[in-house]
C-alpha cells in the first residue's frame, strides 16, 4: 500500500489536514502522521532548519523501525513545503538516487518566501495570530519566509 506523509504550514497542525488524510485512505493510501508533523510554527526562536533537521531524524527512526516505507509519497501545505525543501536539499543534494521520497506535491508553498510574512511579525500579526500562544508569532519561521530570504535562496 502506497504511504504518504502530510506537512502543515505555519500557524497550522496536522488536524486540519484530517478530511484530506481520510481521502486518501478511503482511495487507497495509507496516510501516516509524523509525530513532528506539528511542528512548533509560532515558537519565536524555531527555524525551519531546526525543524527539517527534526523531520530528517524522525524520518530515519520510522523507516528503520519498519514502521514507514522506505519510499514513500509527501504531501505538504505552504511552509511544510519549505521545510520539506529544506530538508531534501541539506539531506540530498547531489543523492537524490538516496531520497526516499517518491513523489512530493506541494499546496500553495511558499517557493519564493510570501508578503505575508513581514505581516506576521507586526504588532497586528502577534494580535491576531499570537493570541493562543503567548503573543508568539514564529518570528524566525517568519524570518525564513520573508521574500528572497537567505533560506529561500538556499533551497532554490
Amino acid at each position: 500500500m502506497n504511504q504518504v506523509l502530510i506537512v502543515h504550514g505555519w500557524s497550522d497542525d496536522s488536524s486540519s489536514f484530517g478530511p484530506l488524510a481520510n481521502f486518501l485512505i478511503a482511495h487507497g493510501w495509507q496516510a501516516k502522521t509524523l509525530w513532528m508533523g506539528d511542528y512548533l510554527s509560532m515558537a519565536d526562536d524555531v527555524r525551519v532548519q531546526d525543524v527539517a533537521m527534526r523531520m530528517a531524524r524522525v524520518i530515519d527512526q520510522r523507516i528503520a523501525a519498519g514502521d514507514l516505507a522506505a519510499k514513500f509519497d509527501m504531501i505538504v501545505h505552504s511552509t511544510g513545503g519549505l521545510v520539506a525543501r529544506a530538508w531534501l536539499t541539506t539531506r540530498y543534494r547531489g543523492r537524490m538516487d538516496q531520497c526516499p521520497v517518491r513523489r512530493l506535491v506541494m499546496l500553495a508553498p511558499a517557493n519564493y518566501g510570501s508578503k505575508l510574512a513581514a505581516m506576521g511579525k507586526t504588532m497586528l500579526g502577534r494580535l491576531v495570530k499570537g493570541y493562543k500562544t503567548g503573543f508568539h508569532t514564529g518570528t524566525s519561521m517568519l524570518n525564513d519566509l520573508e521574500l528572497a530570504s537567505p533560506l529561500q535562496w538556499e533551497v532554490a
